[in-house]
């Protein structure tokens, strides 16, 4: 009869894969209102390069005004935590790319002509009193190509 031996207990590595820290971020239910009760102002156009390309320049703004989005929110509102809740929505990934895909939204639906391609975004965010400006300016290429190829 063969004695199988049994392997010795592993060393437990003690490794932090993530280190969690404190911080502040923008609550769902806050980014559901801003959008909820934002005003929209797009302008942008399609200019055509050439027969087969074109450039779209455009910009959409959401204005939220922070005391008409409700009684609490109107409550915990003061323009003593306006540094704190701009710099919370700044680094709000979620926040800029919800707003990036509406402005990008309306730069198709201004070119309907034409497929766009990778688009250069910018994003920029203000507060006002207890206005909020979230401003996304898009430039992106614009191929008209890709519809004259599809109807030849």
């Amino acid at each position: 009869m063969t004695s199988s031996r049994l392997k010795p207990l592993a060393r437990a590595i003690r490794l932090r894969p993530v280190v969690t820290r404190t911080r502040s971020s923008l609550s769902r239910d806050f980014e559901e209102l801003i959008f909820r009760h934002a005003q929209v102002l797009s302008e942008g156009y399609c200019h055509h390069i050439s027969d087969l390309d074109a450039m779209y320049t455009g910009s959409t703004m959401l204005t939220v005004d922070l005391e008409r989005m409700g009684p609490a929110i109107a409550h915990a509102w003061s323009r003593s935590n306006a540094r704190l809740l701009h710099s919370v929505m700044e680094g709000s990934v979620r926040l800029r790319v919800r707003s990036m895909r509406l402005a990008l939204a309306e730069a198709a639906r201004r070119c309907v002509h034409g497929q766009l391609g990778m688009a250069h975004v910018e994003t920029r965010i203000r507060i006002e009193g207890t206005l909020v400006h979230v401003d996304v300016d898009v430039e992106a290429p614009v191929f008209l190509h890709a519809i004259k190829r599809r109807k030849g």
